[in-house]
């Protein structure tokens, strides 16, 4: 069960896909579309046509009700994500500087072999 509940949040929009928009592209709009009533079970939406919709929930917009200090848990996942960010940089740049030594010190793996 996932710790975070949608109380929290109170940025909620609802949207629909216009395949119009962007140049033929497709995009959400929300035009026509208005949030009628929202709990944490259920959130009903008020839209005067028929076609692909949903409900966008802005994460990082906190409401009045919850606190703005994080909690334990809230810290603990933030470490945890930048250490493993950390750990996969310096992976990357290890493996970058190997392969450019390798290819420096190796030039028979700079040849373009056609198997």
């Amino acid at each position: 069960k996932f710790p975070v509940t949608i109380q929290k949040y109170s940025a909620l929009s609802c949207i629909w896909w216009d395949f119009e928009a962007a140049g033929g592209l497709g995009n959400w709009s929300t035009s026509g579309c208005q949030l009628s009533n929202s709990t944490v079970n259920e959130t009903k939406c008020l839209c005067s046509h028929l076609t692909n919709f949903a409900i966008l929930v802005d994460i990082s917009t906190r409401t009045a009700e919850t606190s703005t200090i994080p909690t334990k848990l809230e810290k603990a996942v933030q470490n945890t994500i930048e250490i493993i960010s950390y750990i996969g940089v310096v992976l990357s740049l290890a493996g970058l500087v190997l392969t450019i030594i390798s290819l420096s010190l190796f030039k028979k793996l700079r040849k373009k072999r056609y198997i």
